[in-house]
């Protein structure tokens, strides 16, 4: 990287001729806009730098918080393995080797830092190094190509300048086109929202591909051997960061005849390196080929390898409406991942190769979810930025007015995108509370270097350095040591599994497992199982419809947890509000009745809500029990909540992940304060099994 940041000093040398997006020569030019640019190149730096300070200190929070979900738990796991001299380790929480899910060998290369500081969130620093790494390689190409515009620029008279301006005087007088220019590519690249949350969502090497897919286009273009270095380092980033390369080609060989020897070698490079993966077998996490077929990767069990790519094409010109439906689904994201970088960028050489490849890939899929503005566009967001430039120095050159009035446009619009969604980055991505990171941050501290660990979606990433880590959604956990901890946190994080299941299964642990709890706090529950040597595995049941209202009590309640779990509660403290709240239920349409089987000595209130709408459902005020009762309300759960198609204000809008197609329904019990209340379970069955309640109310799941 020497050669590159000793540009911020130096003239910039020539990238090569030929072409009609050949890089300048760079003669007569004039040493005041040289001067300018540099100035702008070194506020640039300073810029990239408070970037990377920013992201580091946000990647520490997520890691302290424990938002780091399944994705970080392979990666993590494979870190810990590979630093410890497993160079193909098994990824418990994956079920598979690790080279083999997509060919990812430059986690090899990282190993290493984990003895330099061997936590979570030396990852995450990596990654956010790629981005800010890729980032200043694409500005400093933007001021490269402003400093070419600027051969055909009038300098200021000497006379406009005197000793004693001050330093705004001075800073407007060099806002000449050129430096327009450079300083537009900073802004859509540093304000570009997708830039923080691609570093927000776990960690991901198509950052790191992406980062080495742009020092590969930015040496191609200045004819410079050591492109091969990126190159390798680009297929090594696995099989996704593989299809970078070709997009590289393809801009290489639109670029001029003095590019097209490096093109056809870009775009031949992949089918090489992809025959390598495939005959290695080394794609098996890969959705590059079955997603986009029609059907499943079983109804086509040879979508890998050539035959795959072969059965792809020529899907493609079978049901070309199929393909051209999908991209239609997908066009907002296609167009929120374009738009905050620019736009422009697709319509120059240099500028749409990658990013084609990338929309393309993404837009074509089944669903929504890899067309996100995340980081699986993040090669789009360098390169249309870096594009966006260069098209808008060609048009200066005609219609400087027409090129100003461009950048303004964008610059506007660029930070109209990060006023939109930079605030809800946090609320996004950030979803464990301060009480739950304090217990989660004990516990991993606490926990033995080899002790296997199962623990929920939200928050398992954290606590992936170990050799047995497993998902709590799985039926059956395979046990490897005789003290197995769970971590179990139901409302914490970005779960996959529903509150209700993960609820069922804290009650699976604290009572037919006899597993002892540990510590719980702020609806984080943790668990040690001991079991003798021949067990193999621990099972949950794959349905409940009872769950423990001990594990939801309310900011009027306490957890009673004394004694045998039969006999655990939670308890009224004395105050009005709710004893129990908290216990979500994903229920479709339809009549069903809540059961609650509570014991009180004075009146309260069972009441069901739809917590999506925020609407009373459905109450029973009861008077008092005679010991424990089941307690019955029938209620008609509502047709779903019907979902925006977009998010956001006025032109900055995406198209989320939709949630399921059902209303959360929420249990809550009231009490209006200097009573007893005690309520043990809380059950919800349709109506036709209505007659089962007293049975299944008693039950344990």
């Amino acid at each position: 990287m020497t050669d590159i940041t000793s540009l911020l000093d130096a003239p910039i040398p020539p990238s090569g001729t030929g072409g009609h997006d050949a890089a300048p020569t760079y003669t007569d030019l004039d040493p005041w806009f040289e001067r300018s640019i540099r100035l702008v190149r070194r506020f640039g730096l300073i810029v990239l730098a408070a970037q990377f300070i920013g992201l580091a200190i946000w990647s520490a929070e997520l890691s302290s918080h424990f938002a780091l979900g399944s994705d970080f738990l392979g990666y993590g796991q494979a870190w810990f393995q590979m630093a410890h001299g497993h160079l193909n380790p098994y990824v418990s929480g994956w079920g598979e080797k690790f080279l083999s899910d997509h060919g990812s060998f430059v986690t090899i290369l990282l190993a290493p830092l984990w003895w330099i500081w061997p936590h979570a969130v030396t990852l995450l620093w990596a990654q956010s190094a790629a981005i800010v790494v890729g980032e200043l390689v694409a500005f400093i190409w933007m001021c490269e190509v402003a400093l070419e515009f600027s051969r055909g620029c009038t300098p200021p008279a000497l006379s406009d300048f005197r000793e004693d301006d001050g330093v705004l005087t001075r800073l407007r007088r060099h806002l000449s086109t050129p430096t327009v220019l450079a300083l537009l590519g900073l802004i859509i690249l540093v304000g570009n929202p997708w830039m923080y949350w691609s570093a927000s969502f776990d960690y991901h090497l198509e950052l790191l591909g992406g980062c080495f897919a742009m020092l590969l286009a930015y040496d191609v273009a200045h004819h410079r051997k050591r492109a091969w270095l990126w190159l390798i380092l680009t297929a090594l980033s696995g099989d996704v960061a593989i299809t970078y390369i070709f997009g590289v080609g393809l801009s290489a060989l639109v670029a001029g005849r003095a590019w097209r020897r490096w093109g056809i070698t870009l775009v031949t490079a992949p089918i090489v390196a992809f025959g390598l993966v495939d005959l290695f077998g080394l794609t098996g996490g890969s959705q590059l080929l079955e997603t986009y077929l029609p059907g499943t990767s079983s109804t086509h069990p040879t979508a890998t390898g050539f035959s795959g790519w072969r059965e792809l094409i020529l899907n493609v010109f079978a049901h070309p409406g199929l393909y051209l439906s999908r991209l239609k689904s997908n066009l907002v994201n296609i167009y929120a991942n374009v738009v905050p970088a620019g736009g422009l960028g697709l319509f120059c050489a240099w500028g749409f190769g990658v990013p084609l490849v990338v929309l393309l890939q993404n837009g074509l899929t089944t669903g929504d979810e890899f067309s996100l503005t995340s980081f699986q566009n993040f090669p789009v967001y360098l390169f249309v930025a870096f594009g966006t430039v260069l098209v808008l120095s060609r048009i200066a050159v005609r219609r400087t007015a027409l090129a100003l009035i461009l950048c303004a446009v964008i610059a506007v619009s660029t930070l109209g995108w990060a006023a939109t969604w930079l605030p809800k980055t946090s609320s996004t991505w950030l979803r464990v509370s301060d009480p739950a990171a304090a217990l989660l941050n004990k516990t991993l501290a606490n926990l033995p270097p080899n002790a296997e660990v199962v623990a929920s979606h939200g928050v398992i990433g954290a606590f992936s350095e170990r050799l047995y880590i497993y998902q709590l959604d799985q039926a059956a956990i395979p046990i490897s040591r005789r003290h197995t901890w769970f971590i179990v946190a139901p409302s914490q994080g970005i779960n996959v599994e529903t509150v209700q299941a993960e609820l069922a299964r804290i009650s699976w642990l604290a009572g037919p497992l006899n597993a002892k709890l540990i510590a719980q706090r702020a609806g984080v529950w943790v668990f040690e199982l001991t079991t003798p040597a021949i067990v193999k595995s621990a099972g949950f049941p794959s349905n409940c419809d009872t769950v423990p209202a001990w594990a939801v009590s309310g900011a009027a309640a306490r957890p009673y947890l004394h004694g045998p779990s039969s006999n655990w509660s939670a308890q009224s403290n004395g105050s009005a509000g709710y004893v129990v709240s908290g216990d979500y239920w994903r229920l479709a349409a339809g009549n069903y009745v809540a059961g609650v089987r509570a014991r009180a000595n004075s009146p309260f209130s069972v009441q069901i809500w739809d917590a999506d709408r925020g609407v009373l459902v459905a109450e029973r005020n009861v008077p008092r029990t005679y010991g424990d009762q089941v307690i019955q309300v029938p209620f008609v759960a509502p047709p779903a909540l019907p979902f925006p198609a977009t998010q956001g204000v006025g032109p900055f809008r995406v198209q989320p992940n939709p949630p399921p197609d059902q209303d959360q329904l929420e249990v809550r019990i009231y009490s209006a304060g200097r009573s007893a209340v005690a309520v043990s379970s809380v059950t919800v069955l349709s109506a036709s099994d209505a007659s089962e309640m007293a049975k299944t109310a008693l039950a344990v799941c």
